[in-house]
């Protein structure tokens, strides 16, 4: 995503994606063999909507999930965990 292309991957129940991203919006999902024949020549033959869809996922990555946002998010969680004497960890 963070490159700009489209990501087409595969779909896992129950493992928080569908938090973090949104199918068909900013990333495609696939649930089969089938599916992902049928959404990558679907895709090919829709440029605009494949490069629309990349855009997006491409503005989500940048903005809300880079090492910088992760490691961040770590620092939180330490103060959090840990306490006051931690709150001032930031990049």
């Amino acid at each position: 995503m963070s490159c700009g292309s489209l990501l087409l991957t595969n779909y896992i129940k129950d493992n928080g994606f569908n938090e973090l991203f949104e199918d068909r919006k900013n990333v495609v999902v696939y649930k089969n063999k089938r599916d992902l024949l049928d959404l990558i020549e679907y895709y090919l033959k829709n440029e605009s909507q494949r490069e629309k869809i990349a855009c997006n996922g491409y503005d989500l990555a940048v903005s809300k999930h880079t090492y910088r946002h992760r490691v961040q998010a770590m620092f939180n969680y330490i103060a959090f965990k840990f306490g006051s004497k931690f709150n001032d960890l930031k990049l």
